[in-house]
């Protein structure tokens, strides 16, 4: 297990902290980067394009190791049929991401297949209590709510 320091700097730059405590550029590449979470086996950064300059939100899978980048799910017909960006995210031990997006809570697989969508209205983000027992999720501005979901 290792240490992350991720940044978020200006509207593009990802960067991380090393072990040094200076700042190595992970990618400049996503427009207004949001939800980020870290696969079960710290390999992967998962990033969530919001997509709010180009209608293209994606997630974005980024190997830690060399920092390259792949999508690993396009929302953009799901951006199509609802309203909804890709916000906060969340990544469960199994290694599913619940995230916010076009719908509500979109569940992907580690894979990039959509495993679920549950209509909340527009969501903020997602989180778990520390044994995966409950999904906390807020809503946005227009739909100001907190839910809490029984998990199995």
């Amino acid at each position: 297990h290792r240490d992350l320091h991720l940044s978020i700097r200006r509207q593009r730059q990802m960067c991380i902290r090393d072990s040094n405590n200076g700042l190595s550029l992970i990618t400049d590449k996503i427009d207004v980067p949001n939800g980020i979470g870290i696969s079960p086996d710290n390999k992967f950064l998962y990033v969530n394009k919001m997509s709010v300059l180009d209608g293209n939100p994606k997630i974005i899978k980024i190997d830690i190791d060399n920092y390259n980048q792949t999508e690993l799910f396009d929302g953009k017909e799901l951006m199509e049929m609802y309203k909804g960006y890709f916000d906060g995210m969340t990544v469960h031990s199994s290694g599913n991401i619940f995230t916010s997006g076009p719908g509500g809570l979109l569940v992907i697989s580690p894979k990039g297949d959509l495993m679920a969508k549950i209509d909340f209205g527009h969501l903020t983000n997602a989180t778990f209590d520390d044994d995966e027992s409950y999904l906390y999720v807020t809503g946005f501005v227009n739909n100001p709510k907190v839910f809490r979901i029984k998990l199995k």
